[in-house]
C-alpha cells in the first residue's frame, strides 16, 4: 500500500476525526474524502503529504483555521473544502496557498465556509486556475479587476456573498475561456 496513488473514501459517512493514518501514504497523490461525517479540526498532517496533487475534504463537519502546512502543497492542482466551517478572513486562505501551489492550482473550492472579508488582488498569483467557487459566504466589497487577468478561468461561482459596486468590461477582458459566471445573489 505505499505506492497508493489515488485513494477515494467519499459517502461513506465516518464519524470521526480525519484518520492518522493517511498521512503514512508518502506517494499519495488524489485523496477524496467527501460526504462523509469527518469532524473536529482540519489537521495540519494531511497537508504533510507533499505528493497530493488534489484534496476534496468537502460536505464534512470539519472546522477551524486553513494551516500554514497547506502552502507547502507544491503540486496541489485542485483543493475542495467546501462546506468547512473555516470561519476566517478569505484573504488568509489565498495568502497560504500563494505560497507554494498558486503556479499549478487549477480548481479552487471555497463554497460555504463562513469566510468574511473582502476579494483582494492575491487572486492575480493564481493564473492557471480554472474553476473558483467561493459561493455563499459573507465576503463583501467589490469584486477585483485582478480576476480579469486569469486567463484560463472557464467557471466562476462568487454568488450568494455580499459583493457590491461596479462590474466593468476589465473584469472580463482577458477572460475568453469563460462560459460560467454565477455573482448573482
Amino acid at each position: 500500500m505505499t505506492s497508493l496513488s489515488h485513494l477515494d473514501l467519499s459517502h461513506n459517512y465516518f464519524n470521526s476525526s480525519i484518520p492518522e493514518w493517511l498521512y503514512n501514504f508518502s506517494t499519495l497523490q488524489v485523496l477524496r474524502l467527501y460526504g462523509n461525517e469527518l469532524q473536529g479540526d482540519i489537521s495540519s498532517g494531511i497537508f504533510n503529504i507533499r505528493t497530493l496533487s488534489e484534496l476534496d475534504l468537502s460536505w464534512n463537519d470539519l472546522e477551524g483555521k486553513l494551516p500554514r502546512a497547506a502552502g507547502k502543497l507544491c503540486k496541489m492542482r485542485s483543493i475542495d473544502l467546501s462546506r468547512i466551517r473555516l470561519n476566517q478572513d478569505i484573504s488568509h486562505n489565498f495568502e497560504i496557498l500563494s505560497v507554494c501551489s498558486s503556479p499549478r492550482l487549477e480548481s479552487l473550492a471555497f463554497s460555504r465556509c463562513q469566510l468574511s472579508s473582502q476579494l483582494i488582488d492575491q487572486l492575480e498569483h493564481f493564473k492557471n486556475l480554472k474553476q473558483l467557487y467561493l459561493d455563499s459566504n459573507s465576503i463583501f466589497g467589490p469584486i477585483p479587476t485582478s480576476l480579469g487577468q486569469l486567463a484560463n478561468l472557464e467557471w466562476v461561482d462568487i454568488s450568494n456573498n455580499l459583493l457590491e459596486g461596479v462590474v466593468s468590461e476589465k473584469h472580463f477582458a482577458n477572460l475568453t475561456k469563460l462560459w460560467d459566471f454565477k455573482g448573482s445573489n
